[in-house]
């Protein structure tokens, strides 16, 4: 450290690096003013936007309402996310129109991904078929991952496996884990067949989906 501190071109990347953090923090704290006005009025008095799972989960049907009335009007792509992330602790079925609205309209892996995990893990509707349409969609990156476990919670088997199936040797792990909740003996097929193409992780991945299927089926039968 000594040796860095007394290198300048270090010590001048570093004030730059400092200098960049702490104007996102201020640009931040700035966007999420208005946000923190709305929240206050609605009656839910808080200090920062990071505080609201913490402070407030599982997150009211007034809160909810507001962050779904703001989440549109932002364009802090940090504040979205950490929004984003909070509607995942919602208690409340809601409209989720909002988060699909902002996973097409912006370009932000990160925020893709945050909205892709809150549609695998909140509750919310209007979103089922959407979801089965941009899970095939690869142009949607890495966040595709969590759509295949959103698509399984928000859809019936019988849409959801097939289109799952198909995208297994895209996404074997994900496909999996997701297989693991809605699939059958048919799946349990595919699943096999992709377990012999695999190794390491996702093999060991597949094979646990393999046997929390058949031990579903096995108590299904009676066995």
């Amino acid at each position: 450290m000594a040796e860095r501190n007394a290198d300048p071109e270090w010590v001048a990347a570093q004030r730059v690096r400092e200098e960049a953090h702490a104007l996102r923090v201020a640009e931040g704290m700035a966007a999420s003013e208005p946000v923190l006005v709305l929240i206050r009025a609605a009656g839910f008095p808080i200090d920062s936007i990071g505080a609201i799972v913490r402070v407030y989960a599982p997150l009211p049907k007034r809160l909810v309402a507001v962050l779904l009335e703001a989440l549109p009007t932002l364009d802090h792509t940090s504040l979205q996310e950490t929004i984003v992330r909070a509607l995942g602790a919602s208690y409340i079925r809601y409209d989720g129109r909002a988060l699909t609205d902002l996973f097409e309209t912006t370009d932000n892996d990160s925020l893709r991904w945050a909205i892709a995990n809150t549609l695998s893990i909140g509750k919310m509707r209007g979103v089922g078929e959407w979801i089965l349409d941009a899970v095939q969609r690869k142009e949607y990156g890495t966040a595709r991952q969590m759509l295949s476990l959103a698509a399984v919670r928000h859809n019936p088997p019988e849409l959801t496996n097939p289109i799952l199936v198909s995208l297994l040797s895209d996404m074997p792990s994900h496909v999996a884990l997701g297989l693991a909740e809605s699939g059958g003996e048919a799946e349990i097929d595919a699943l096999r067949s992709q377990y012999e193409k695999s190794d390491g992780w996702v093999k060991k991945a597949i094979g646990q989906a393999i046997d929390v299927i058949q031990r579903r089926l096995q108590e299904r039968s009676g066995g």
